[in-house]
């Protein structure tokens, strides 16, 4: 499993902390390092809970037709 992120140990190595987590004691693995096998369970566990929550697309509504032809600049005709 290679890593996004820093992620430590905390001062008893009994669970693993994201960095800059005030628990952080021991540097586990930095960004894009092999976590070591023995760690894995707790690092998905850390992962999953630092998944950010996807985003919502805000639905624009779109002109109607005749605001659309309105908003259009005319040009005028030179002779």
């Amino acid at each position: 499993m290679i890593s996004a992120e820093r992620l430590w140990l905390n001062a008893d190595k009994s669970a693993v902390v994201a960095d800059g987590d005030p628990d952080a004691r021991f540097l586990l693995v930095g960004v894009g390092g092999n976590v070591p096998a023995e760690f894995a369970d707790l690092v998905s566990a850390v992962a999953e809970a630092l998944e950010p929550e996807p985003e919502v697309e805000a639905h624009v509504a779109k002109p109607a037709p005749s605001e659309q032809a309105a908003a259009k600049p005319k040009t005028l005709k030179s002779k």
